[in-house]
């Protein structure tokens, strides 16, 4: 094996033209009949790495990650305040969150990774001495923060621009910071080219040129903005009675750091402000997973992992420059705060409960449809082809579509986006003709009953019966073809 990080579609030459694009599961992208990742390289590559010790290596990554993430956290901010009380507010601050569990549970999340080389390379530039060691790791922690997700790169320079100004000793070092992340550029081109066919062309920016060509949802473009999408995320994320407490606290930070002596506190502002430009600037106006919605492990909470970090930072220089009442009344809030978003984390839709009852869920649904169709069947789904792929074929019914104009969408996602009885009739019958043994799961719910009675119409004009069955309480459809 060449270790390229992509998986051949064997059905992609025999399907039709118009259908074969279907193959490709949410979330990746598709290049010459290939599957091919949609996350930044770093996580691919740590994973795989993880994946040579053994399979069982894989779901403890993320969860380590985590686990660093919250010493290194602690460890800045001692740094900053040398108040080990300072350093346990920053930890109640952020840990209890549903931002930091759902990333730092075994889901394979880069933010988590991003996060610990972050943190990591704030540590080392405040207090590391001026010695050409010191700033190489500095400026390797930079090069695996930007791989880990590329708009870190924001929050990066803002750091490396902040140091230089508080630790002018450093400037003469700049060389060997600018090394390690001028060789990750480089790097990164090169893996993209490799991948994706260009140094510019990501695995997200392809999946998008999918959408375009298939159900071609509205403001879907890689730089489109909503601002209902952004009114949404804030409404449901930062006006939480939980995060305005944490986000007030941050703010009280941010004023001590400014008004102080001290030069730590002033970079994490500088990467706060960097991180919150890019959270609310890109991410806060896509249409991400939650936007219409709460879920706990909704995609914007992920984005916004390095802005609470920072915030989480912040709180602990507030407390550190609070006294008496004030400070145990503030300390008082932050716990009430920390068990209303432990609580969040625990029991709100995409919560942790949740999510443990989803696994077991799908789990039967995967057991339930494997045992119905046959190795060589094809499934068409909506959401479960992350459940069924690579064991069945799937075609995600949200690329079976065809409209050459922008499908207004709203708040959701483009994957509501199906295609109609009469589109379904002609896709299913010409896979019949060709021998293909075809499945429909009607997985949440979306085949409607104007679309499936349009679809059995159709059908029965072709001489294809549709019967119906249930694979762990879903329906699942099969075609006498």
């Amino acid at each position: 094996h060449s270790g390229k990080p992509t998986v051949p579609l064997e059905r992609y030459d025999r399907l039709p033209d118009d259908v074969a694009p279907a193959l490709t599961p949410r979330d990746a992208g598709l290049r010459d009949g290939e599957v091919v990742p949609g996350d930044h390289p770093l996580p691919v590559a740590v994973l795989a790495a993880a994946a040579r010790v053994g399979t069982w290596a894989v779901p403890l990554v993320v969860p380590l990650a985590g686990g660093i993430a919250v010493v290194l956290l602690a460890l800045v901010t001692f740094q900053l305040t040398r108040s080990r009380l300072a350093a346990a507010a920053s930890v109640v601050a952020l840990v209890p969150t549903a931002g930091f569990w759902l990333s730092a549970s075994n889901t394979a999340s880069s933010d988590t990774i991003g996060l610990v080389a972050l943190l990591g390379a704030v540590l080392v530039l405040l207090r590391a001495p001026p010695t050409a060691g010191a700033m190489l790791g500095a400026g390797a922690l930079a090069a695996v923060t930007v791989g880990a997700r590329y708009t870190n790169a924001l929050a990066v320079a803002a750091l490396l621009v902040a140091v230089a100004v508080v630790r002018p000793e450093l400037r003469r070092r700049a060389a060997w910071v600018l090394a390690p992340l001028a060789a990750g550029g480089l790097l990164l081109a090169g893996y993209h080219t490799w991948v994706y066919g260009a140094p510019w062309r990501t695995g997200y920016g392809i999946g998008l040129a999918l959408a375009a060509k298939t159900a071609n949802p509205d403001k879907a473009g890689l730089f489109s903005y909503r601002l209902d999408s952004l009114s949404s995320h804030v409404r449901l994320y930062l006006l939480r009675p939980e995060t305005l407490v944490v986000l007030a606290l941050g703010a009280v930070g941010v004023v001590t750091a400014l008004r102080g002596r001290r030069a730590g506190p002033k970079v994490v502002t500088a990467v706060l402000v960097a991180g919150a430009v890019v959270a609310l600037g890109y991410y806060g106006g896509r249409n991400t997973w939650g936007v219409g919605h709460f879920e706990a492990n909704a995609s914007f909470l992920r984005y916004l992992l390095p802005v609470l970090a920072m915030v989480a930072v912040l709180v602990g220089v507030a407390l550190a420059g609070l006294r008496g009442r004030v400070r145990l009344a503030a300390a008082a809030l932050l716990v009430v705060a920390g068990v209303l978003a432990a609580g969040t984390t625990l029991r709100e839709s995409g919560g942790l409960e949740v999510r443990r009852d989803a696994i077991e869920v799908n789990r039967d649904l995967r057991d339930a449809v494997l045992a119905a169709t046959g190795p060589d069947s094809l499934v068409i789904v909506k959401r479960s082809d992350k459940v069924l792929w690579p064991d069945r074929s799937t075609l995600v019914a949200s690329y079976l579509v065809r409209s050459r104009e922008a499908q207004a969408r709203g708040l959701t996602s483009m994957f509501e986006l199906t295609p109609d009885g009469a589109r379904l009739a002609d896709v299913v019958g010409r896979l019949c003709a060709g021998g293909e043994d075809v499945h429909l799961l009607d997985d949440a719910d979306w085949l409607d009953d104007a679309t499936a009675a349009e679809l059995d119409v159709r059908l029965g004009a072709e001489g294809i019966e549709r019967t119906t069955t249930l694979a762990a309480g879903v329906e699942l459809s099969s075609f006498s073809c």
